[in-house]
């Protein structure tokens, strides 16, 4: 995915399984969104420019939101079957 702007992107997820994140020409705020409806940062976010992080969410039907610091920021978001 290439952010055309800095607005955040909301995604759904429907399995419990880690996810990998990667970021490039630019850094990725990463936030999931609890039960009560807050959104809060995912340990290690914001993925550095060049960076991956790794993600394990144990809620099932979950959201998670991507916020990039620069126009043109590459996110690559891939689910890592285990």
């Amino acid at each position: 995915m290439i952010f055309a702007d800095t607005n955040p992107v909301e995604l759904s997820y429907s399995k419990t399984v880690p996810f990998l994140i990667s970021a490039n020409l630019g850094d990725v705020a990463v936030e999931k969104k609890l039960e009560n409806g807050n959104w809060v940062a995912v340990d290690g976010s914001p993925v550095p420019d060049g960076k991956t992080l790794r993600i394990q969410d144990h809620t099932e039907g979950g959201m998670i939101r991507f916020t990039p610091t620069a126009t043109g920021t590459i996110l690559k978001f891939s689910r890592i079957a285990e």
